[in-house]
């Protein structure tokens, strides 16, 4: 399961974001962060949920709940500019019917909001 590397990963970028803003020192509370995880990323967002709540627990800010945002796939078609959902096509522009696209949209993961309150403001 590939979604508990992932999770200790966010879990680093939380504690480095976090580390950065107050000077290298851990304080504070995360009540919550967001992810942005595409369709075509590979990461099942239940999985990486599970993940989640096994790693925070080990980590600075146990209390951090994540909230993921599902990205579905989306294309832009190479003939005609058209941008269309992919689960919504059937491997071709819904438009002109061509094949060749580019996906633009679905696969990627990342940390989009980390909500941090400081405990010395």
């Amino acid at each position: 399961m590939h979604e508990l590397s992932l999770a200790c990963s966010i879990q680093e970028i939380v504690e480095q974001e976090i580390g950065r803003r107050c000077g290298g020192k851990l304080r504070g509370r995360v009540p919550s962060l967001t992810v942005r995880v595409g369709s075509m990323s590979g990461v099942e967002p239940e999985a990486l949920s599970f993940a989640w709540d096994v790693t925070r627990e080990q980590g600075p800010f146990p209390e951090a709940h994540l909230e993921i945002e599902k990205i579905p796939a989306r294309a832009l078609c190479n003939r005609c500019s058209r941008a269309f959902l992919l689960e919504e096509s059937n491997g071709e522009c819904p438009s002109c019917g061509v094949c060749p696209f580019r996906i633009v949209e679905g696969r990627e993961l990342e940390v989009r909001r980390i909500v941090w309150e400081d405990d010395e403001s």
